[in-house]
């Protein structure tokens, strides 16, 4: 009992994965991050990665459980793409970065020697003309999807981005959005 009663760990230190994502992770990137990349950061999170993390314990996840997992999501979806892949494994290093910045996991970032299945190669995105635009806006009747459908070719902006506009984004002294 000496040696338990001892230590200095904290009990937070037994979290975890989806614990620490949902109570410190989360809020921290929703203060450091656009709302665009939050929102496509929870999607990642919710869809992909938290059922194989949720209850591994921060502290004990190693790089060949990551690894695994990585291959395991690339089997599962034949279809995604490396620049997915790649963004997951960022997104897995971030969790883990703030986890030790937070003492709660000791030692080195578990995501730092992964390394991610091959996936597709992205394609090439295809870019509406301005007459296209144009048709598409005469089309549409409802008012609110003619302002997203405008914002979406007039200004260049991707689905993320969209999704994560908020009315605060428009500065109409400067005349700009802030994505």
């Amino acid at each position: 009992m000496e040696t338990v009663n001892a230590t200095t760990a904290r009990p937070e230190m037994c979290s975890t994965i989806g614990q620490f994502v949902e109570s410190n992770w989360l809020a921290f990137i929703q203060e450091q991050r656009s709302s665009s990349t939050v929102t496509t950061y929870k999607f990642y999170w919710e869809h992909l990665l938290r059922p194989y993390l949720g209850k591994q314990l921060v502290r004990d996840y190693t790089t060949e459980q990551a690894e695994r997992m990585l291959h395991e999501i690339g089997r599962h979806h034949p279809t995604m793409k490396r620049a997915t892949l790649h963004k997951l494994r960022s997104i897995l290093s971030g969790i883990f970065k703030r986890a030790i910045g937070q003492g709660l996991r000791p030692g080195h970032n578990p995501i730092r020697e992964v390394t991610p299945p091959k996936g597709l190669p992205s394609e090439e995105t295809y870019a509406y003309s301005l007459q296209e635009i144009r048709q598409l806006l005469g089309a549409i009747t409802h008012e609110m999807t003619r302002v997203i459908v405008a914002l979406a070719g007039y200004v260049g902006l991707s689905k993320s981005e969209i999704q994560g506009l908020t009315w605060e984004a428009y500065d109409d002294a400067a005349g700009e959005i802030k994505v």
